[in-house]
Parts: C-alpha cells; sequence; structure tokens
C-alpha cells in the first residue's frame, strides 16, 4: 500500500467514525418517559398524527383560591369572571412535563412557561382531561356527604363505603390525631373540598349547622309586640335572631 492510499484509507476510517458518532448522538438525543411520583397523574392528548404525554400534579387548596380569586377581573366598574384566565394559570401551575410522543422529547415545565410552547386545542384537549380527575362532580360529592353523615349518626352505611378521611376526620377533632399547619397547607383542592363536606355532614348529624339550631320558644320570652303566627312563617336562622333580640 502506497503512502497516498494508507492516507486515503485513513480518511476514509475517520470519515465513517464521524457518521457513527452522530448516529449515536442522535440516538442519545431521544429523551425516555421519566418516573412518576406518587401524586402525579398520566394524559394522553392525541389530535390527529400528534400525541403528547402530560405529567400533572393537584394544586394546594392555597394555590387554586389565589387562581380564582385573580380570575375575577373588573370592567369599567362591572366584575366578571375570566374562565379561560383560571384555566391557563391551573394549567401552567400543574403540568410538570410534556413529553412530545412523535419526536421522543421531553419538555419540563420550567416557571410555568411550558404552557406557550402549546397550542390551544392540546390546552383544550388537556383541560378536559385534567379537570374529570381532579373535580369533584355531583355524584361523588352526594357519595361523600350521605356516607359521612351516616357514620357521625351511627347508623348503618346500606352501600355507601366508609371512606378513611371521614375516620381521620373523626379522630382529628376528638383530639386524637393532629395535623401542622404546613401539612394543612399542602392538602389538595381536592382533598379540602371532601373535608368540608365530611365537616357538613358532620354538623348536619348533630344538629350544629345555623339554620338547625333551635331556640326554645317560650312565650315569656317572645315581646308582646312580635306576632306568633308571623315568626312562625320566618326562616329558623331569622326567627331565632328576633327572638334572641328580644331576651
Amino acid at each position: 500500500m502506497t503512502h497516498e492510499e494508507a492516507l486515503n484509507h485513513m480518511m476514509n476510517m475517520y470519515g465513517q467514525q464521524q457518521e457513527d458518532a452522530q448516529i449515536m448522538t442522535q440516538q442519545e438525543e431521544k429523551d425516555d418517559l421519566p418516573q412518576i411520583d406518587k401524586d402525579q397523574y398520566i394524559f394522553k392528548v392525541k389530535l390527529a398524527d400528534d400525541i403528547a404525554i402530560f405529567c400533572c400534579r393537584d394544586l394546594t387548596w392555597g394555590e387554586a383560591l389565589d387562581i380564582e380569586s385573580k380570575a375575577f377581573k373588573v370592567d369599567e366598574e362591572d366584575l366578571y369572571f375570566s374562565g379561560e384566565y383560571e384555566r391557563r394559570e391551573i394549567l401552567k401551575k400543574a403540568i410538570v412535563w410534556v413529553y412530545d410522543f412523535n419526536n421522543e422529547k421531553l419538555l419540563k415545565n420550567e416557571n410555568g412557561e411550558i404552557i406557550t410552547k402549546l397550542t390551544q386545542p392540546f390546552v383544550d384537549e388537556l383541560w378536559v382531561q385534567y379537570f374529570k380527575y381532579i373535580g369533584l362532580d355531583a355524584k361523588e360529592a352526594n357519595i361523600i356527604y350521605n356516607s359521612a353523615l351516616k357514620y357521625f349518626k351511627g347508623e348503618s352505611q346500606n352501600g355507601y363505603p366508609v371512606l378513611p378521611m371521614i375516620v381521620e376526620v373523626d379522630y382529628m377533632l376528638k383530639g386524637v390525631i393532629s395535623m401542622s399547619r404546613e401539612e394543612f397547607k399542602k392538602m389538595s383542592n381536592n382533598e379540602l373540598e371532601k373535608l368540608q363536606l365530611i365537616m357538613t355532614a358532620r354538623a348536619d348529624a348533630f344538629g350544629l349547622a345555623a339554620q338547625q339550631q333551635v331556640v326554645k320558644e317560650t312565650k315569656e320570652n317572645m315581646n308582646d309586640n312580635i306576632d306568633e303566627e308571623l315568626m312562625a312563617t320566618l326562616p329558623p336562622h331569622l326567627r331565632n335572631t328576633m327572638m334572641n333580640s328580644s331576651f
């Protein structure tokens, strides 16, 4: 082999190595799906041939209330609610990452900026799936309320399951267990809604709700200027207020 042939052979080998390195680099640039935390959800959004995998989390009740309060706008002294603002702000915080299935690329949500990289159809479809998963619908709310009501009344459940959260609330109010302020702040909006339902059911079961508080209607405590027939037609809370004011 001449010197020139040897040189050409070496150049060909170098070129082949460069091509192999480029192929390996392209393969390495493809991202894998990361691990999912226990408090995160996966949603698949498919629009035509485009597929995206979204990893989302629950918002805390504080985050949700903050966004809801900011969604109220004032326009020429008229107060209105901007649903589109609320939806985008929730997703800005809820999205953890997005995986471009077609290109095998992972996009992490840095400071909520990922929402600006999504087209409106993807935002709309993701919101439909996300809201269904985290929202407390009427059926679920009814089951929680009735289960808690029967639990605190000591009645048979008759098909309503006793949710662990109901027992937790019961023992929390009895002082057996406690929750720190930081733990309370970390509760999701969905969890807080369930907690409020359970507390309402407990108040109804024990007759602690304002509309159920009964004040003894004794004639000696009634003012002579108050007509008894009129009092009987008033709502309980208003009747109780008027009776208390006459004591």
